[in-house]
């Protein structure tokens, strides 16, 4: 049976996975309050909390996070963005007398969240509305005019598997419970099982049940993004050399993550990029 009041929860993610819309569903199904997505980047609702942090600012960062959290918001979080010791002091006390559920979002083909995140970080269009506006201006230029970074977004690649790993450890060496969703999972494939991997979710989060309008609203709201992929010179070498073994700089960026994690669990990862 579910508890009468539910947690609050949080969605760690990283951008362009296709979280939005479930993470609003899930929101709209939760009683505790939300913020706008991803409050803790730079100029979001509590980006200036995540800075108080950053600038070694900690007394202040104790106050304002602990208010934070005592009024449960529900979070969606993409846990790239800002540092991980920052990301894992939000996981521990979040966790604290398991005051949170926690979900990681995934996407299982990582090429095309990488491809759709250098679009949009490419064009700006980071919405339906902005796409639409990027797709206008695009059917004036000669096609194709967009030529992706893959080295970029092959290092960006690395350093959020890297990332994921030491948060899913980070989880288990506290036993602190979480739920692991894929993008596909939820919107490919028979409609059925996606449902019902949906009411696993759900129940998991101690939330639902959706209703039919709910899930047909989630079924069927989408980016435009992908009617830009026509206008990418190189779509198909990126598609297929994004994945790509660790290189320098991502090991170097591993390293650096590597010593943070010494220091809260006292030991290396036991999983990640080598050094």
């Amino acid at each position: 049976m579910r508890p009468a009041i539910p947690r609050p929860h949080i969605v760690w993610t990283f951008r362009r996975t296709g979280g939005t819309t479930l993470a609003s569903l899930l929101s709209s199904l939760s009683p505790h309050p939300t913020v706008e997505h991803e409050p803790f980047n730079a100029g979001r609702v509590f980006g200036d909390v995540a800075d108080a942090y950053a600038d070694g600012r900690l007394d202040e960062y104790d106050r304002r996070i602990r208010q934070l959290l005592e009024q449960q918001y529900v979070i969606k979080n993409c846990f790239e963005i800002r540092t991980l010791d920052f990301n894992l002091d939000i996981a521990a006390r979040s966790s604290e007398g398991g005051a949170y559920k926690h979900l990681i979002l995934l996407r299982g083909d990582e090429a095309k969240r990488l491809l759709s995140l250098a679009v949009a970080m490419e064009t700006g269009s980071w919405s339906p509305r902005e796409a639409e506006a990027v797709i206008q201006e695009l059917e004036g230029k000669p096609n194709p005019s967009i030529k992706l970074n893959i080295r970029r977004y092959q290092i960006e690649h690395q350093r959020c598997q890297a990332r994921l790993l030491k948060l899913k450890e980070f989880f288990d060496s506290r036993a602190i419970p979480f739920e692991v969703v894929h993008f596909e999972e939820i919107y490919v494939g028979d409609e059925a099982a996606r449902i019902a991997r949906l009411e696993e979710v759900l129940r998991f989060l101690e939330l639902g049940p959706a209703s039919d309008d709910d899930i047909q609203r989630l079924f069927t709201k989408a980016q435009k993004s992908g009617d830009i992929y026509a206008h990418v010179s190189n779509l198909d070498q990126f598609l297929a050399d994004v994945i790509e073994p660790p290189s320098a700089a991502a090991k170097l960026m591993n390293r650096v993550e590597n010593a943070v994690h010494r220091v809260w669990m006292g030991s290396a990862p036991a999983a990640g990029l080598p050094e």
